[in-house]
């Protein structure tokens, strides 16, 4: 079994919790990015991968282009995105939405993943491509 997604949001990496004496949390920006995730996936998405399933997950983050990064220098395709957040805190904040949306049972049926951050073709929307395949 497959399921394909294209998520329209901007991507948002999975920052460090924050301290304090009154508790733990995260900021909003990253709270209300997974609560928009979970509340995107119960409405449109109706697979559900069960515990004992192993899967391989290919993450593709699009970002908005850049002005900077016009046609001319950088021609009409994807461009790579080297620079931060860093890949790995993506993969996860997506791997929460997918867990807390109930899509996959537990993070730790993945066995194996891709990933790729790159900066969309010109006028090419912000998204997030995720492709879940039972191995």
């Amino acid at each position: 079994m497959n399921l394909s997604l294209q998520i329209p949001f901007d991507p948002v990496a999975c920052p460090r919790p924050r301290v304090t004496r009154y508790g733990v949390y995260y900021p909003p920006k990253y709270t209300q990015f997974k609560k928009d995730i979970v509340q995107w996936l119960s409405i449109n998405c109706k697979t559900i991968f069960e515990k004992s399933i192993p899967l391989h997950i290919d993450f593709k983050f699009i970002h908005k282009r850049q002005k900077k990064h016009t046609v001319k220098k950088y021609g009409a395709g994807r461009i790579w995105k080297t620079t931060r957040p860093d890949l790995d805190n993506y993969v996860k904040a997506i791997n929460d939405g997918l867990q807390s949306g109930g899509v996959i049972a537990d993070d730790s049926q993945i066995i194996s993943m891709t990933a790729t951050k790159q900066f969309g073709k010109p006028n090419e929307p912000s998204s997030i491509i995720v492709d879940i395949q039972h191995i």
